[in-house]
């Protein structure tokens, strides 16, 4: 019973610090009122690895930004390479969308080289989205990517710290939880 318990408290401590998705990207904007009843976004995602996951050669393409925004409350400003053009997505995913290198949403898409490299782009819209509303997916991936499907897009400078725990952490959680179930045996 009592390793039962042990075994119960390291899972539910791994848990708790494990992230749900396997995605080392983190979508960042700005938002500032233009006028006219317009709203400029700045945005950029960058590739922080936040969550340990990434290994060269990953890719993502089909980016959909601001995934719970009409496209047509969206003109682009500007954009870097790889991004080749915005266009539109419907059904289940909802939005402008980014279009990678020669082929559009189809791999290649973007394979960041290192770890700080990002793609950003701008643009103006009459919606002026509310802070946790934003969201962003990617469709398509290769490499080994996980999919991103309605993931949080962040203000800048307003994303939570969400870095991997390094292992001599997880160990002090597993400590911590040995000597919680010594504490609630009962005295002989």
């Amino acid at each position: 019973m009592k390793l039962k318990k042990i075994t119960a408290l390291v899972a539910l401590s791994l848990a708790a610090v494990a992230p749900a998705w396997a995605i080392p990207l983190t979508m960042a904007y700005t938002k500032t009122a233009v006028g006219a009843g317009l709203y400029q976004y700045d945005f950029s995602l960058t590739l922080d690895n936040h969550d340990g996951s990434w290994t060269a050669g990953q890719q993502w393409d089909w980016i959909i930004f601001g995934d719970n925004l009409p496209y047509t409350n969206w003109n682009t400003l500007s954009y870097s390479a790889p991004i080749s053009a915005v266009t539109s997505s419907s059904r289940g995913h909802n939005g402008p969308t980014l279009a990678l290198a020669t082929n559009g949403v189809v791999l290649p898409g973007w394979q960041p080289p290192a770890i700080g490299d990002e793609i950003t782009w701008s643009g103006t819209s009459s919606l002026n989205v509310a802070d946790g509303l934003m969201k962003w997916s990617s469709l398509v991936v290769g490499g080994g990517a996980a999919n991103v499907n309605f993931e949080q897009a962040w203000r800048a400078g307003t994303a939570p710290s969400t870095s991997v725990p390094e292992p001599s952490a997880l160990a002090g959680l597993a400590l911590a939880g040995l000597a919680w179930t010594r504490k609630r045996r009962p005295a002989a």
